[in-house]
């Protein structure tokens, strides 16, 4: 008897206690009206409900935001790009017999290639333009050692071709 009375009692102070906070998070939608005085710049709103104006804050992250995205795009172009060269080496590398120093270095640019392309950051994980741009330096560092590659694999292509 005394555990259904108490029991009881938690349930009864739990509904208040929502339907207390229900109200407190999502007022009715007619209290929610800003009001105004002439004269002044600022907003004075009901219930402590107001609306920010814009400051040259906002409008310098708004401009920056758009600046890396912008950026960004470019980086996934560089990245889309440099797959598909890498790409192309893999395929124009079938078959052919290279020393061995050349065998190391064209399989160390493009390992380097394909584990940066594996897991590329995302938008988010660049906190501001310089960082996008230093990303862009070093795909067209990496797309420098690919072309270096081209360059010995096509001439092996070529001594190949010849000799036979």
């Amino acid at each position: 008897m005394k555990t259904s009375a108490s029991l009881t009692i938690a349930v009864v102070v739990l509904a208040a206690l929502l339907i207390f906070y229900g109200y407190w998070i999502s007022p009715p939608a007619g209290d929610n009206k800003i009001v105004t005085e002439p004269g002044q710049d600022l907003p004075i709103a009901t219930k402590g409900i107001s609306v920010p104006l814009p400051n040259e804050k906002e409008d310098v992250e708004l401009d920056r935001r758009q600046k890396m995205e912008k950026a960004y795009s470019e980086l996934v172009q560089a990245r889309r790009a440099l797959k598909s060269k890498a790409n192309l080496l893999k395929s124009l590398s079938w078959g052919i017999k290279l020393p061995s120093a050349e065998a190391k270095q064209i399989s160390h640019s493009m390992r380097e290639v394909f584990v940066y392309l594996k897991n590329p950051p995302m938008l988010g994980a660049y906190y501001d333009l310089a960082e996008i741009n230093r990303e862009l330096r070093k795909i067209d560092s990496m797309k420098t050692g690919l072309e270096g590659a081209e360059l010995i694999l096509e001439s092996k292509r070529a001594t190949e071709i010849s000799t036979e």
